[in-house]
């Protein structure tokens, strides 16, 4: 019996050795792997530095606002009439201040925003300051145009801002067309023909305020 416990006993050790020799085999190959891995990822480290070195990245060109909105058909497209030897913020400082816009009908955006822009956009300002100067110079019913567009929209770039108030002002304008048209349509004739001829006039008058 002393006999047989003993083998029992060598062969419980033998498995639990075999056991351990297994499990230490199977951690230096994950510590092999492991390293073959910080290995390869030094090397790729240490080339990726080298290149940065030798060949800097390049980044690409900026652009102002200013230079975007001259490439971009949808905005009205500014001569550069000051002399090259000036410095354009110096002659941005000599123009004139811009006046508040305040056109009920959009009259003369494109005027006001080629101003604003020879006075603004050489300044190299970002789109941000762009936009928070131009809301500065609206007044009246433009202003109130403005703070009903999308908050992304005034968040957004300058060229994107400008183009939505634009389309916004247009919009404004063909509905109120229609509704001098359906005002006009409405009339009927009196008895007296200058009370209608100065019936017939108000509604007109009042959509071309502004315009002549």
């Amino acid at each position: 019996m002393a006999e047989q416990s003993i083998d029992e006993e060598m062969e419980v050790r033998t498995l639990i050795e075999a056991d351990e020799s297994k499990r230490i085999a199977d951690l230096r190959e994950q510590v092999a792997g492991l390293t073959q891995q910080l290995r390869e990822l030094t090397q790729k480290q240490a080339s990726e530095r080298e290149q940065l070195v030798n060949e800097p990245p390049k980044l690409p060109e900026w652009k102002s606002p200013w230079r975007r909105c001259q490439c971009d058909n949808s905005l009205p497209h500014v001569k550069n009439r000051v002399n090259n030897t000036v410095n354009p913020a110096f002659a941005a400082m000599a123009l004139p201040d811009v006046p508040v816009y305040d056109y009920a009908q959009g009259k003369g955006f494109d005027e006001f925003l080629t101003s604003f822009l020879m006075k603004c956009g050489s300044l190299n300002l970002d789109d941000v300051m762009l936009i928070h100067s131009l809301c500065s110079k609206l007044g009246g019913q433009p202003r109130a145009v403005m703070e009903t567009l999308p908050q992304d929209v005034r968040e957004g770039t300058f060229e994107g801002f400008a183009s939505a108030l634009m389309a916004k002002f247009k919009e404004n304008e063909s509905a109120r067309r229609m509704e001098a048209y359906i005002k006009l349509k409405k009339l009927t004739p009196s008895t007296n023909i200058t009370e209608y001829c100065v019936e017939l006039e108000q509604p007109l008058e009042k959509h071309t305020r502004g315009i002549d």
